[in-house]
């Protein structure tokens, strides 16, 4: 296992995960169906025939060493390399097990679909090419998985220093397609379709705990199409991310501030940083005097909930949304900052954060 032949190179999965989300932290250790989305990725790449070694690769950010503990204990490999050069760190990890074929998985994707992918290996090797995905140009529910040489990836570090290219593993790869063998897989007609199967915000989390809670059972990982038919049968459970919008990858994660005061109407404002987090791609931090026990729906929706008296953190906010009647006013970082009061209509909001999408 792991010995490369003439035939049949080295495969090994590389899932990239990091503890740390700026829109949704710790994401990869929510549960679905009682266990953590990370070990139902493992579970679904164990179904892989092509498969060599399975590898975490994360990051040395002392916040991810718990990752490494979590590989040993799911049995898998693992690798810590840099926190911003994400090809560094595959290219380290690739070169760290000997792999000559990386299939790179996205830790946040509880769908990845293991026919597809032994298929995307079969294709990649016998084709002689550098770098396989499902054709992007048409919709379609394959989420969260591709498949590159490593000598792609060492070309990639050779060509650009560009952050966005290093930060993005293969973007360089699919932005200059004619300068590699690249393979665009059909999509399987009973895939195709409107589908957010990743888990970048809350409302993604919710639609994969009901779909998990209805079809997991353990040790039998869902088959993608079967996840896809029953979502077009319960079309309740699709419409809770649908309105939620892809974040593209050279897009920039907008910093939102709401400074609430005691007696705030939270419900309203709930829905703003909602509407907020899931179609501009914002980071939200609410500042209030109120409990924790109060604002544990924020919490539990990932954004960052800091009481008046905690110094304010970077990034510097974007936009700061305020309650007029606020004691912390004062407190505002107005100054190259637009602050608006809280009651201001959406469409002005919207036009100071325009869709990326």
């Amino acid at each position: 296992m792991g010995e490369s032949t003439a035939a049949r190179p080295v495969v090994g999965a590389i899932i990239q995960a990091r503890v740390g989300s700026s829109r949704l932290p710790r994401k990869v250790l929510a549960t679905l169906a009682g266990r953590p989305v990370l070990a139902h990725v493992i579970e679904r790449l164990r179904r892989c025939r092509r498969l060599d070694r399975i590898v975490i690769a994360t990051s040395t950010a002392p916040d991810d060493r718990e990752l490494l503990d979590f590989a040993r204990e799911h049995g898998v490999d693992a690798f810590a390399g840099s926190e911003e050069d994400v090809l560094e760190r595959f290219r380290g990890a690739a070169a760290e097990f000997g792999l000559e074929v990386v299939v790179r998985i996205c830790s946040d994707s509880p769908l990845v679909d293991w026919v597809l992918i032994d298929q995307m290996v079969d294709d990649l090797v016998a084709g002689r090419a550098d770098y396989t995905i499902v054709d992007e140009s048409i919709r379609h529910a394959c989420e969260g998985f591709e498949a590159v040489t490593a000598r792609a990836l060492d070309r990639v570090a050779q060509l650009t220093d560009a952050r966005s290219d290093h930060e993005h593993v293969t973007i360089y790869i699919r932005q200059h397609a004619e300068q590699f063998r690249v393979i665009y897989q059909d999509a399987p007609e009973s895939l195709r379709g409107e589908f957010r199967l990743s888990i970048d915000v809350a409302a993604d989390l919710e639609l994969m705990r009901r779909l998990y809670d209805a079809l997991y059972r353990p040790g039998e990982p869902i088959e993608l199409r079967e996840a896809v038919r029953w979502l077009r049968e319960h079309p309740d459970v699709y419409a809770l991310n649908a309105h939620v919008r892809q974040k593209p990858a050279a897009a920039p994660t907008r910093q939102v501030l709401f400074v609430l005061a005691a007696d705030s109407p939270l419900e309203a404002v709930m829905t703003l940083a909602r509407r907020l987090a899931e179609s501009r791609h914002a980071v939200i931090t609410i500042v209030s005097p109120l409990d924790a026990d109060r604002l544990a729906a924020f919490t539990a929706r990932g954004y960052r909930v800091i009481q008046p008296s905690t110094p304010l953190a970077e990034p510097r906010p974007d936009l700061v949304l305020y309650d007029e009647n606020s004691s912390t006013t004062n407190w505002l970082p107005c100054v190259g900052v637009r602050c608006l009061p809280l009651a201001t209509r959406w469409e002005q909001i919207a036009e100071l954060l325009p869709d990326l999408s």
